[in-house]
Parts: structure tokens; sequence; C-alpha cells
């Protein structure tokens, strides 16, 4: 639905079922919306008024929670479901057009920063890598947490948070590219949670080592 912030009118509706759950978030590009789901056509809708209409659709970025990025005229996202078909993927908005497929990245969370793809997969692989429509080229690779990871990897001031499905976080320095993990302390004071960070004492240490091929 499309409705007035002002008054909460709404302006139209665009019916998009699918077989399986719409968990991945509309992607907005250029006034219009990309939407898309694992069990049916990916959809680039145009607005007008009161109405809507398709300018393309396609089963080229079938995404399952997290819906990617568009950098310029290219959605760099995830391709396929938590039990196949893993896939990073980069297609171009205008036409739909898959430029380049990645695969054997099982069921990505990708965000990007100073024109790099920040890629966590469902296993713990962080990756980084160019953004650039022309081929997937990898920077670096590292494993940096255990368990499922479905989070988008967050980065803040020089740092990247990442976290699994029990709700671990770790903290991940990115200066200089080097890893050090750190979680995040929380305590029960009470009824309430305190957290504290980086987490006193001892904290775990899953990689020293500077990102590599």
């Amino acid at each position: 639905y499309g409705v007035n912030a002002a008054t909460g009118k709404q302006l139209w509706s665009k019916s998009f079922k699918s077989s399986d759950i719409n968990a991945a978030d509309p992607v907005l590009y250029n006034g219009k919306i990309f939407l898309t789901s694992t069990t049916r056509d990916g959809e680039l809708i145009e607005l007008s008024g009161t109405s809507t209409s398709s300018k393309w659709k396609n089963r080229n970025m079938r995404t399952y929670l997290n819906a990617g990025v568009v950098i310029g005229d290219y959605l760099y996202g995830a391709d396929g479901t938590t039990w196949g078909d893993n896939t990073v993927r980069c297609i171009n908005m205008e036409t739909g057009v898959t430029e380049w497929t990645k695969n054997s990245i099982p069921c990505p969370s990708i965000t990007a920063a100073n024109a790099k793809l920040i890629i966590l997969s469902l296993t713990g692989d962080l990756y980084i890598a160019e953004a650039s429509p022309s081929h997937f080229m990898q920077l670096a690779k590292a494993k940096v947490i255990t368990g499922t990871c479905l989070t988008v990897p967050v980065l803040a001031n020089r740092s990247l948070y990442v976290r699994n499905s029990r709700g671990t976080l770790y903290k991940l320095q990115m200066s200089e590219m080097v890893i050090e993990t750190q979680p995040l302390a929380v305590n029960f004071a009470g009824s309430d949670l305190e957290f504290s960070w980086p987490a006193k004492g001892n904290f775990a240490l899953e990689s020293t080592d500077a990102l590599g091929q």
C-alpha cells in the first residue's frame, strides 16, 4: 500500500501474493519500487498518482529475507533461500537483466560502504567485495562468527557489528582490515538488562589475522 504521509489516506495498492512468506523489504529505485519473494517473479513497479504499472518482472532476484542494496542502477542482493540457491547476484534495475552471479555464499545479508559490498553469509563468513556491475571481485574473506546469521551487518564508526540467531553480537574492528571480535556484555540488574561495551575481562577472540583472499 501507498499512503499520504500527512493524512494517512491510501493512494494506491499492489497485489504481490506468493506461496511462501514475503519477508524482504521493498527496494526503492528512482521513484519506483522493487518487490521480491522466493516463490514468484520479482517485479519493478512504477507509481503514477493512485495507480501502479509493471516496468518488468522476472525471477532473476528471488530474495528470501534481506533485500540487498542499490548502488547506481544496480541491485546487489541474495537470490535464494536458507535451504538452497546460495548466490549473491547483481541485476540491472532498469532492465531486470542479471549482470553476474556468485555462487556458494549461503543466504547472504548485504550492506555497502565506499563502493564496497559487505556480505555476511548464513554460516558467519564475512566477505568484502567491489560493488561493480562488471563482475564479482572478492577483496577479503574471514570467518567472524559461528551459528546461523540472518541479520544484515551494521557499519558504524569504523566498526562492523554482526550477530547470529542466538543473539550473540560481535564488534569487528575494521581498521586496516584486521578483525578482533568482542562480545557485547549483557548483565541482569533486577528485572532490567545492562549492556557494556566492550566486554570487560577476557573476550572471545575469533581471529586476529588480516583479511586475505
